[in-house]
């Protein structure tokens, strides 16, 4: 009888055990699924360019807002960052950029749609991001505004090309000025250059002594390479206006 009894409890022991050794692979294979979620969650989060926040509004004025996890991506703050001081939400906004979004906001604890209000933000890093604010305001069947939800969005890149885009713009302007300012230039400096030659050329003629034709040569050739000159900078200023054309002619 002993035997059978110390024969029973050593099978439930093993029956035990396995059921412990089945359990404890379970747990292990949840916080491994549990470990590579919140690493996937982690990755997708850092890649977000846009986040949400909500605020409650009481009385007309706001009591409480909300930022969700993804804050951290575009801000640098945390969700608990921004709950502990209130007033983090305008501090990180670029100081000449703090009135147009306290106007958005006024605009918004009135009741009244507003549009997305694109400005630039400090993050904690102290690195310079824009952004692009959107709010979307929450009222009862009355039109009392409960709370508003927004969407902060990082514009940094749309930005940064806008700016390429001017200042190419600009750049291509200024090359057009100085192209027509060229021609003009040119132009107006070719017609008493034709006339100053034209009468040297006829003074060339008369009679003259050796020193005074000498120095009247001296005229006419620099006259020439003068003329030669603004030939070179119309035709420069017809390859920047896109003008410019081929000539054809017989080589021999």
């Amino acid at each position: 009888e002993l035997a059978k009894a110390y024969a029973e409890v050593e099978e439930k022991i093993r029956e035990r055990t396995a059921e412990l050794s089945a359990e404890i692979a379970n747990r292990k294979r949840t916080e491994q699924t549990l470990q590579e979620s919140e690493a996937r969650y982690k990755r997708i989060t850092l890649g977000l360019t846009d986040y949400q926040y909500v605020v409650r509004i009481e009385s007309g004025m706001a009591v409480e807002t909300t930022h969700n996890p993804a804050s951290l991506a575009v801000t640098g703050y945390t969700p608990e960052e921004f709950a502990r001081d209130p007033n983090l939400w305008i501090r990180m906004v670029a100081p000449e950029h703090q009135d147009l979004v306290r106007q958005s906001i006024r605009q918004i604890l009135a009741g009244q749609e507003t549009p997305p209000v694109e400005h630039r933000i400090i993050r904690k890093d102290g690195t310079m991001r824009w952004v692009s604010d959107t709010a979307i305001l929450n009222k009862d069947p009355q039109g009392k505004l409960l709370s508003y939800e927004g969407v902060i969005k990082d514009i940094t890149e749309r930005k940064e090309a806008e700016e390429i885009i001017r200042a190419k713009e600009a750049a291509e302007v200024a090359n057009r000025a100085k192209s027509a300012f060229l021609a003009s230039m040119s132009h107006e400096i070719r017609t008493p250059m034709n006339a100053i030659m034209g009468f040297n050329e006829l003074v060339l003629q008369s009679e003259l002594t050796p020193e005074q034709r000498k120095f009247l040569g001296i005229v006419q050739a620099r006259s020439k390479d003068l003329l030669t000159l603004i030939d070179d900078i119309l035709d420069l200023s017809k390859i920047e206006a896109d003008r410019m054309e081929l000539g054809q002619d017989s080589f021999s």
